[in-house]
């Protein structure tokens, strides 16, 4: 036995990459009773017969699988792909300094900037460009959001008035129900 295969067995050893498509078994034999690999003394495993064993087996193509951590990342990038469309037919780019009005293309478009451009950003909006790239990022940010607070266009709709079937057999339940709200 040799001292790669002492570290293999005390799992010291670097990862090493495996074929596709093929299981490493390791085959120990001659482990005195009642030890485990972790409490053997150095004489112990001297004697140890330790083989290793590339087998064929079945092996999961893990790029298959999509990371999950609870984030519903595809609607939230179809979101800010029809914000990005809205806003190129509605001409935001022309009329506003920050050209979005959607903050995750503003942080988007931020994360792309070299510091000169986010200097030449700053000194567009009103924003003194000082200190490094992330205390300026954080300033347009900042200004972005008051931004789009003080230039709110939402527009509320009306309430439209619930309409309910006369001739439903529950109509005068339903009544009875809305007047109690």
């Amino acid at each position: 036995m040799d001292k790669k295969d002492l570290d293999f067995i005390h799992g010291k050893i670097e990862h090493e990459e495996k074929p596709k498509g093929k299981n490493t078994e390791l085959k120990i034999n001659g482990l005195p009773e009642g030890r485990d690999l972790l409490s053997a003394s150095t004489e112990d495993l001297e004697g140890l017969d330790v083989k290793k064993e590339i087998t064929e087996g079945n092996q999961i193509d893990m790029s298959k699988f999509d990371e999950v951590d609870g984030k519903d990342r595809n609607s939230k990038q179809a979101q800010i792909e029809k914000a990005k469309e809205l806003e190129d037919l509605l001409g935001i780019k022309d009329a506003n300094p920050y050209r979005t009005l959607n903050r995750d293309i503003f942080k988007e478009n931020l994360s792309g900037m070299s510091v000169a451009e986010m200097t030449t950003l700053a000194s567009r909006v009103g924003i003194q460009p000082s200190g490094g790239k992330n205390q300026l990022r954080g300033a347009l940010i900042k200004s972005f959001d008051f931004y789009t607070q003080k230039h709110d266009v939402t527009v509320g709709t009306p309430a439209r008035p619930i309409e309910l079937d006369k001739n439903a057999p529950n109509y005068k339940e339903s009544v009875r129900l809305f007047k109690d709200i």
